[in-house]
């Protein structure tokens, strides 16, 4: 599969970033249903690029309009390390400037769906919480918050949860440790990270995806930023992200109430779901009658590429029940009584 039907875009923001992307106006059946309907806005992961969509998208209905952005720093999208501080790639200001690219990118509804893995989970939620007039829906795939996540790596679990997330500690490390190491030798460390959190773990074989995403961080030219990109983004989440959860109202410290009024769709692995309450965190967070929540099977963390159609069923199932005056056409449905908690 390919981006053939998409424009390509590398858009300019007031952050100084320039945000790469694909975009993709959906088939118009109805005018005036086209205008009204939100603009699905595909965020990925580390060490990911808009390569992790390539194979999904083209599951997922034509008539809705797709951007698919590479994060601040990440894959082909550019933005400057700022020497005195890592704010620049908090989750906070990477959701601005994607919006503000989106916005330029995309000429019909000002509303969107932020559908996020990993790092983009959570600059989606983010993105949620931080401009709540914009954002009308939200699919968050294989995280929990991240003041959750820092909470949860602690002596009392025997640090178990710090071992399987050890990059989170690593990449956050002082300038230039990680980034120096990282640099002796990318394709081992991007070939490792990701094999590892496969559900096959591949040794030698590695499925065509884990290639076509290591490979940008082995550019000779380009490389080195997008790793200081990625060790930045590690940074802002053990400092700015965590702040700006708890201003939020995202706190494990304290009893929780729902932070969104929109609905939410929540994708999760075995392996998170053995680690955390995915359902009880979330679903404190979240009104109980716009929240979703489910496993995907015969996974590892990038079951987006291990079980693409899996997760489109889901999200198919998810547009068509919360967004149905957009969305008339779908064919693959879940059973009422399947998809409430």
């Amino acid at each position: 599969m390919s981006f053939a039907a998409f424009t390509q875009n590398l858009t300019p923001v007031t952050s100084g970033a320039q945000i790469f992307s694909y975009y993709r106006a959906g088939l118009r059946k109805d005018a005036a249903a086209a205008a009204d309907r939100p603009l699905i806005i595909l965020i990925h992961g580390y060490p990911q690029t808009h390569l992790m969509w390539r194979d999904f998208v083209h599951l997922l209905p034509t008539e809705w309009d797709l951007f698919i952005a590479d994060l601040p720093g990440y894959g082909n999208s550019i933005k400057a390390v700022d020497p005195a501080s890592s704010y620049p790639f908090s989750k906070r200001a990477m959701a601005k400037d994607i919006l503000e690219a989106a916005d330029q990118v995309h000429k019909g509804s000002k509303k969107v769906i932020a559908y996020g893995h990993d790092r983009g989970a959570r600059v989606s939620y983010t993105m949620a919480l931080t401009f709540p007039d914009r954002v009308v829906g939200a699919a968050l795939l294989d995280i929990v918050p991240t003041v959750w996540q820092w909470h949860n790596m602690n002596p009392q679990t025997d640090h178990k949860e710090t071992l399987i997330y050890f990059h989170w500690v690593y990449l956050a490390a002082p300038r230039p440790i990680p980034e120096t190491m990282i640099s002796h030798d990318p394709r081992w460390y991007f070939n490792t990270l990701l094999s590892g959190y496969t559900k096959d773990k591949p040794d030698s074989a590695k499925p065509s995806w884990i290639t076509d995403l290591v490979e940008p961080h082995c550019d000779p030219e380009r490389g080195p930023a997008r790793v200081a990109a990625g060790c930045e983004d590690y940074r802002a989440g053990a400092t700015f992200d965590i702040q700006h959860d708890r201003e939020s109202g995202i706190d494990p410290t304290k009893p929780q109430s729902p932070v969104f009024n929109i609905p939410v769709l929540v994708l999760a692995s075995a392996g998170l779901r053995n680690r955390h309450d995915v359902d009880g965190i979330w679903g404190s967070l979240v009104p109980e009658g716009k929240f979703r929540s489910y496993q995907v099977d015969n996974a590892g963390h990038f079951f987006v590429n291990e079980q693409p159609e899996e997760v489109a069923r889901r999200t198919k199932a998810w547009l068509g029940e919360f967004f149905p005056e957009t969305d008339q056409s779908l064919s693959h449905s879940i059973d009422q009584a399947e998809v409430q908690l």
